[in-house]
């Protein structure tokens, strides 16, 4: 049986298709309740949630995603709690610059 791959970004609209229309709901839902502050609370937590989801959507649909998100070490690096990804940085970057080894001086 053959497999299905479905890329990130399709995936990340997809999840934001269907988390987003029940969010506005319950904003809507919590405003029409305010009389309770714990309603009005539930309402300003909803309505950063959709503020942030709908930034995420729209930074990824006009392609301006973060300039993290495909760094070269990815996510674990740590160069204060892991100081051999430090070193290894500085260690590919000197061998980087040594010559072609061929035996003439450059």
């Amino acid at each position: 049986m053959g497999h299905v791959e479905i890329p990130g970004k399709s995936l990340m609209y997809l999840l934001a298709a269907v988390t987003l229309p029940p969010m506005v709901f319950l904003l809507f839902r919590s405003v029409s309740r305010s009389s309770h502050p714990a309603s009005i609370g539930l309402a300003v937590v909803l309505a950063l949630l959709l503020v942030a989801s709908g930034v995420a959507v729209w930074r990824q649909w006009t392609g301006r995603e973060s300039e993290y998100s495909h760094a070269e070490a990815g996510i674990t690096w740590n160069p204060v709690a892991y100081p051999g990804h430090a070193a290894k940085k500085r260690w590919l970057k000197t061998v980087r610059r040594l010559s072609d080894g061929d035996g003439e001086d450059d």
